[in-house]
C-alpha cells in the first residue's frame, strides 16, 4: 500500500502543478475547471541525443543540458512565466 501511494505521489508530481496537485488530494469530488487566459507550451527534444551522449561519456552531455535547462530557466524567471515540470525520457 506505501509503495502505491509513494507511486500516487510521483505521478501526480510529474503531471500536475503543485497547486493542482494540492486541490486533488485535499479536496476529493471537487471539480478543477481553472480558466487561464493565455497558456503556452514547449515540447523540445534533441535529436540523437542517447547516441550522441553514449559517445561522449557523462561530462559533455551533462553539462549540455545544464545549459540549456539553465537558459529556460532563465528565461521563465526573466518573463515572470511559471515553469511546470522539466522531464527527460528515461
Amino acid at each position: 500500500m506505501s509503495r502505491e501511494f509513494d507511486r500516487f505521489e510521483t505521478l501526480l508530481a510529474n503531471l500536475l502543478p503543485d497547486e493542482i496537485a494540492f486541490r486533488l488530494k485535499e479536496r476529493t469530488g471537487e471539480v478543477i475547471a481553472d480558466g487561464l487566459p493565455a497558456v503556452m507550451l514547449l515540447f523540445a527534444g534533441i535529436v540523437d541525443f542517447a547516441p550522441r551522449a553514449a559517445r561522449l561519456g557523462p561530462d559533455a552531455p551533462v553539462g549540455f543540458l545544464h545549459k540549456i535547462f539553465s537558459d529556460f530557466d532563465d528565461l521563465t524567471a526573466e518573463r515572470r512565466l511559471e515553469k511546470i515540470k522539466t522531464i527527460g525520457d528515461a
